[in-house]
């Protein structure tokens, strides 16, 4: 990405080509699975979404259920509309409700007890640019299924993702913070992602990234697949008859001296 941090602002218009609607469905899809930072993994998956109206999505845990942890809403033709989530799945209860221009997002409207807050999403050059309501700007662009991005602040230019091969390369003012490596960038199965770590060399100061966790997905029986952290299994993510998902496991870690999670989702169809 060679977006410079003088002429970003030229990028605050709506004027979307035919990959627009491709940033929409990438952002918005499989939101749930973004909590658990797994979101492409799970897009991996033949899941079907179609006909939509709601999606309930409830968790069980030492026997304690609760209920709507997170509730989406979508239209007639697929879109995203409301989303609701829960205090006990982000720390605090909140409503995002998207609005449409021409069939594509122009604002992701924040409700929660401190008030509204709105970001506002514009479409340039084959881009799809996000002005949150802290006046940073996300210029997003898009390689096979994987989003990567630059980020402005005040006209300056903050972080900066660039792909190197397989790999998606976040850098924090000229030093690199973050790496993943996909096995492809299509989300196909077999479908695996690494994702690196900072170490920093005592002696030089020098930070490099070295490898921390190997994701991988491996097909059960039953429509169910187990989602792996090396060799241990994390999640496992169970879908019905109509491929769409019917389960979502946390397997727990003891170590850690956290319990398992069963999420169920539920689905009202128009």
């Amino acid at each position: 990405m060679a977006q410079s941090a003088s002429d970003v602002n030229r990028l605050l218009v709506f004027a979307p080509d035919e990959n627009s609607a491709k940033f929409n469905k990438i952002y918005t899809e499989n939101f749930f699975f973004g909590n658990f930072g797994i979101k492409p993994l799970v897009n991996a998956l033949p899941i079907q979404n179609e006909n939509l109206r709601i999606v309930r999505i409830s968790a069980l845990s030492d026997g304690k259920r609760i209920p709507d942890i997170m509730i989406l809403n979508y239209d007639k033709a697929g879109k995203l509309t409301k989303m609701k989530v829960s205090e006990e799945l982000s720390g605090k209860a909140m409503t995002v409700d998207y609005v449409y221009q021409e069939g594509l997002i122009s604002q992701e409207i924040f409700s929660d007890a401190e008030g509204k807050r709105t970001n506002k999403f514009y479409y340039s050059e084959g881009k799809m640019i996000v002005k949150n309501f802290r006046d940073m700007i996300d210029v997003f662009q898009l390689k096979g299924k994987i989003l990567f991005k630059e980020t402005f602040l005040d006209g300056k230019k903050v972080f900066k993702d660039r792909i190197e091969g397989k790999c998606r390369i976040t850098q924090y003012l000229q030093e690199d913070i973050d790496k993943t490596c996909y096995s492809n960038f299509q989300g196909e199965l077999p479908f695996s992602m690494e994702e690196f770590t900072t170490t920093e060399n005592t002696k030089t100061k020098k930070i490099t990234l070295v490898p921390e966790t190997k994701w991988t997905i491996e097909k059960q029986r039953n429509g169910t697949y187990s989602i792996l952290s090396g060799k241990s299994e994390i999640y496992r993510v169970e879908l019905d008859k109509n491929t769409t998902v019917k389960n979502f496991e946390f397997m727990g870690n003891k170590s850690e001296n956290k319990k398992p999670v069963k999420f169920s989702f539920s689905y009202i169809y128009y």
